[in-house]
């Protein structure tokens, strides 16, 4: 319940509802005009959680990507989305220590950025691998401070998603009073903002919880009253989650034509929709419950589909780990590539600059070997001219890339920096012009006026 949830938050915090087709084609084409680094992240983060529930490798690669250009340019912005969607990835493969890697690499970054939506979206992804991985004080910790930020912040939209996730993790960690004391201020919060998702995922919550109170009675009317909301809003999942609940609950009461009916449909749409722990649920469940009117074949028939999924299961996190492994090899194989050009590419432009450190010197000492032969002054004085101005220009050369990196590539403050050197330099360029102009022509100066004596 939380991930999806939690992804869907994400995905709404970060970026307006168009159609997937449309907005990836769009971006794409953005990405083609060669933006700035800064920009670039953006879009490869907005295309990395359009691709995140459908190809989640692509999501990966893509953060990866995002995640590199940001750290080198230094944009904080990019390297919180980025590391978001990255640890999403890892922690639906069931890689909690790597999710938890980045997770709290956004959750720095953010601190930096002082973005309070950011930083409650941050401490309730670290609190909800905390709370998978069972280390339930941790979780507590990090989701507290979540609402807390969202409180004194005013963060409405997220308020919602929190409180019904605390009242998730109290229920799953086996305080009920507490959990039913969450999930019933999020019920009442979810019928205020007439929010038709929560209000079912609110009111199947509630029937867990009754459920594990033992009443039996609220927790039919609960899931009950949650199937129509979330059929409603398309969430399957809690359809499926919903009706297995109601199966066992009229197993209780001995209503089993009921029992079978919502088993079976909580099975059919988990099977549908490849929910393989939601269908494994429901297999055990029609297993045990046709062995229980013996009726044997078919109870042999789920206990065989208990066994597959279970396998399946295994087999799916088998390869997505797989699958994350060798996609961090391509990924490791390819930025040895990228730096290989960056090295060779770096080299040329050392080696460039090298040559004209030569250059302006042997430029400079051939200037004043000239002043001693017989050649016309104006050619002196513009050949002292343009050495002088390619000293100057050199120098500001090799200032750039030093005050890019210092403004971190800020327009103004590159614009004021370069004005106040240029006003210390551009002074001082034209007493060192004039007084090498006198010292190249002086020479000459004195031979003319020997000439004109004789």
């Amino acid at each position: 319940m939380k991930n999806r949830l939690l992804i869907l938050i994400l995905f709404f915090v970060s970026i307006a509802a168009f159609s997937q087709n449309r907005k990836v084609d769009s971006l794409n084409k953005l990405l083609l005009e060669d933006p700035t680094d800064t920009i670039k992240s953006d879009i490869l983060v907005r295309l990395a959680l359009e691709y995140q529930l459908i190809s989640p490798d692509t999501a990966f690669f893509l953060a990866q990507r995002a995640y590199k250009i940001s750290n080198r340019a230094n944009y904080f912005k990019g390297v919180s989305g980025s590391a978001s969607v990255i640890g999403n990835v890892y922690s639906d493969a069931g890689n909690y220590a790597k999710a938890l890697e980045y997770y709290i690499i956004k959750l720095k970054v953010d601190e930096k950025r002082k973005e309070p939506e950011a930083l409650a979206v941050a401490n309730m992804t670290i609190a909800n691998v905390y709370h998978l991985e069972g280390n339930n004080e941790k979780a507590f910790t990090y989701a507290f401070c979540a609402d807390s930020i969202i409180d004194d912040n005013k963060i409405t939209r997220l308020k919602l998603y929190s409180i019904l996730n605390l009242g998730d993790m109290f229920e799953k960690s086996g305080k009920i009073s507490a959990a039913l004391d969450y999930t019933e201020k999020a019920y009442a919060l979810a019928i205020k903002e007439d929010n038709t998702n929560f209000i079912g995922a609110s009111l199947n919550n509630l029937g867990n919880i009754y459920a594990k109170m033992g009443n039996t009675a609220f927790a039919i009317q609960h899931y009950s009253a949650a199937i129509p909301f979330l059929t409603a809003t398309e969430d399957d999942g809690f359809v499926a989650e919903a009706s297995l609940g109601l199966a066992k609950q009229y197993t209780l009461i001995g209503k089993l034509d009921s029992a079978e009916y919502y088993a079976e449909k909580s099975y059919e749409l988990s099977k549908k929709n490849g929910f393989l722990s939601k269908q494994l649920d429901a297999s055990a469940f029609l297993s045990s419950y046709y062995k229980n009117k013996n009726e044997f074949n078919k109870a042999f028939t789920y206990q065989e589909e208990v066994l597959v999924i279970k396998d399946s299961i295994f087999s799916k996190e088998k390869i997505a780990k797989s699958q994350l492994i060798s996609l961090e090899e391509d990924l490791r194989q390819k930025e040895i590539a990228e730096k290989k050009i960056e090295e060779a590419e770096e080299r040329k432009i050392k080696l460039q600059y090298l040559t004209i450190g030569i250059l302006l010197p042997i430029f400079f000492f051939i200037t004043v070997f000239l002043s001693n032969r017989k050649i016309k002054p104006k050619i002196i004085e513009y050949l002292g001219v343009v050495s002088l101005l390619l000293t100057f220009e050199y120098i500001m050369l090799l200032l750039h890339p030093l005050i890019v990196k210092i403004t971190n590539h800020l327009p103004f403050y590159q614009l004021l920096i370069f004005a106040v050197i240029a006003s210390v330099l551009t002074p001082l360029h034209h007493r060192i012009e004039n007084w090498l102009l006198k010292v190249l022509t002086r020479k000459e100066k004195i031979s003319l006026m020997k000439i004109r004596i004789q």
